[in-house]
């Protein structure tokens, strides 16, 4: 499955109530620059699989709108593909997942050091980075930026 499908994947498991695929569209575009033409082709990939209940809204002079869920008991497992590229879409795919799943809503911190990190591992001491604390260490860089 690709990055965009498993992001998908939580996001509808995540989801209190059945979503629809204009609702995650919105919710990843800004961060995936996934389009919306992106997220419904792995809809309907998602939508084939037997643990995904697909129901479809009659809207009055619009296209019926689908909701996507997952079946109780669902097991979430993330499917890696085959070769492991930490690119810098692998990880913002990786780090928006983590985001999802565990509810950290720190994506936006992510993205912003892992930048700085790049800036500072040809530049700076790189060990101090790593052994500082996250929002520490964001913290201290925006400081730093301000400046």
């Amino acid at each position: 499955m690709s990055n965009v499908g498993m992001v998908i994947k939580a996001l509808i498991l995540t989801s209190p109530e059945p979503i629809t695929g204009y609702e995650i569209t919105k919710l990843i575009k800004n961060k995936t620059g996934n389009q919306h033409q992106q997220v419904y082709r792995e809809l309907r990939k998602i939508a084939q699989r037997d643990d995904v209940i697909v129901e479809k809204i009659p809207q009055v002079e619009k296209p019926d709108k689908k909701v996507y869920k997952f079946k109780d008991g669902h097991d979430f497992k993330l499917e890696c593909q085959a070769e492991s590229d930490y690119s810098k879409t692998e990880l913002a795919y990786a780090l928006l997942l983590n985001d999802i799943l565990y509810g950290t809503y720190l994506y936006d911190e992510y993205i912003y050091l892992v930048g700085k990190l790049e800036d500072a591992f040809f530049k700076d001491n790189i060990t101090k980075m790593i052994l500082e604390p996250l929002s520490e260490r964001a913290e201290i860089i925006r400081k730093k930026d301000a400046l």
